[in-house]
């Protein structure tokens, strides 16, 4: 029996076929909308032929018509099915997920989509290609295990006089760090900036009177378990996801599922404020060393790396900079958000730490990823900022200072000037940890 998705469907299948076989220019002279209820009921007639090379390249034509939405749920049952008996197991699994998630618990189709999943999931293919997968994410494991074996404690690095820009960690699972130098810079938007928001002014002068270290990179899963399984860590429950372009309150969602697809080497997320506080008092207790999170002054200072442009070196937006969202975001979500950056970095989520390019102090992400908690209290200006570069301890402090934008926000969102604030108990699955470390070692400049 052929299921129908769409209360059109029979004259929807009808204006199908009359188009299929029509001359081929034909098509050209419909609407967006005709062209897509036409192309749906092709989709629709080739699976009940059993067509699925036809419903694949159907499927592929459909998501070039521009949108505003996703593609209905029923045409992610029809791909997945396609994909599926077409022997392609593994790729099934993704659009048959998304028809589950989204169609419902109900009716014979949900049942049929349960059934096709399992199927799938119990594909010999599937297996092979999750377990190619495992070797290759413990293969990045091992590179960056490696590199961090490889390099010298704090204490070394001071006393060979290593200059700033040196990476180094305190112990063989602490997170990679850099020696920032000392120096100054001006923080904050002028009024020509695109994008700027009044809470990015005045425009004022930073001085840092000594180096300090940063994470590399921002936090990753792997790093936050290590911390979570030695200090026998709990966590409140629930976490805000985002799904169908909304934010969802899901009580089930933790840092070890954030609703998205992570390995032990991508940023974790789904962690508040206390629980990023928790993870550097953890740390500074673990090495005896003082681990923090960065002021606000210092997390610009290090995004900026010398530079006085909107994103760090340039003033146009380059998907090398980070992740942002850009073309794969938005044909994945069905978004048309002008302000997306008009290229494809592959990622719609949440990418590997050092995915991206570095800036010129050698920090990764700072543009993108994940949302980076800070110290600061949220103010809605610099108005009162401490003028050496330390945290605001005055002002809204229920609420805590974020940087650097994500996976989900346009490029102008990941400016190095941009801020926002949120609640200090609030997780979602767009903020993460970068962390600090204090130097009282002379480092040789």
């Amino acid at each position: 029996m052929r299921t129908s998705f769409t209360s059109k469907s029979i004259s929807v299948s009808a204006l199908a076929l009359t188009l299929w076989l029509s001359p081929a220019n034909t098509h050209a002279q419909l609407s967006d909308e005709a062209r897509f209820d036409m192309l749906s009921g092709r989709v629709e007639l080739a699976d009940g032929d059993e067509d699925w090379p036809l419903v694949l390249e159907t499927i592929i034509e459909l998501n070039d018509i521009e949108r505003d939405e996703p593609l209905p749920p029923m045409l992610s049952f029809f791909e997945g099915k396609a994909l599926l008996r077409a022997g392609q197991a593994y790729a099934a699994l993704a659009p048959l997920a998304d028809y589950i998630e989204r169609a419902g618990s109900e009716g014979e189709v949900y049942h049929k989509a349960l059934a096709f999943y399992d199927e799938a999931d119990r594909d010999p293919a599937t297996r092979q290609h999750r377990a190619e997968e495992a070797v290759e994410q413990q293969a990045v494991i091992d590179r960056r295990n490696a590199e961090l074996n490889q390099l010298p404690d704090f204490e070394t690095l001071a006393e060979t006089g290593t200059p700033v820009g040196s990476s180094f960690h305190d112990c063989e699972d602490c997170p990679e760090m850099v020696v920032l130098p000392a120096g100054e810079f001006s923080m904050g938007s002028r009024r020509s900036e695109y994008g700027r928001d009044s809470d990015e002014g005045p425009v004022r002068t930073v001085p840092f009177a000594s180096s300090f270290a940063v994470g590399k990179y921002e936090i990753s899963v792997g790093e936050f378990e290590r911390f979570v399984d030695d200090a026998h860590y709990r966590m409140s429950e629930g976490c805000q996801t985002w799904a169908d372009n909304v934010w969802t309150d899901e009580r089930s969602a933790t840092w070890q599922d954030p609703g998205h697809i992570q390995t032990a080497n991508h940023p974790v997320t789904c962690v508040s404020w206390d629980d990023a506080q928790a993870y550097v008092d953890w740390l500074s207790g673990h090495t005896g060393e003082r681990y923090r999170l960065l002021s606000e002054a210092e997390w610009e200072y290090a995004a900026r790396a010398g530079s006085d442009h909107a994103w760090s070196g340039n003033n146009d937006w380059d998907c090398q900079l980070g992740n942002v969202a850009d073309d794969a975001f938005s044909d994945e979500v069905g978004s048309d958000n002008e302000d997306r950056a008009e290229c494809d970095d592959d990622h719609y989520s949440p990418a590997p730490v050092g995915s991206f390019a570095p800036n010129a102090f050698g920090l990764f992400d700072l543009h993108g990823n994940v949302w980076e908690w800070t110290l600061d209290c949220w103010a809605n200006d610099y108005r009162r900022a401490p003028d050496n570069g330390g945290a605001r301890r005055n002002g809204d402090c229920t609420r805590r200072v974020q940087r650097g934008g994500s996976w989900l926000d346009t490029p102008q969102v990941s400016r190095s000037a941009n801020r926002s604030s949120i609640g200090l108990t609030t997780k979602t699955s767009s903020i993460g940890i970068r962390i600090a470390r204090e130097i009282d070692e002379n480092i040789v400049e």
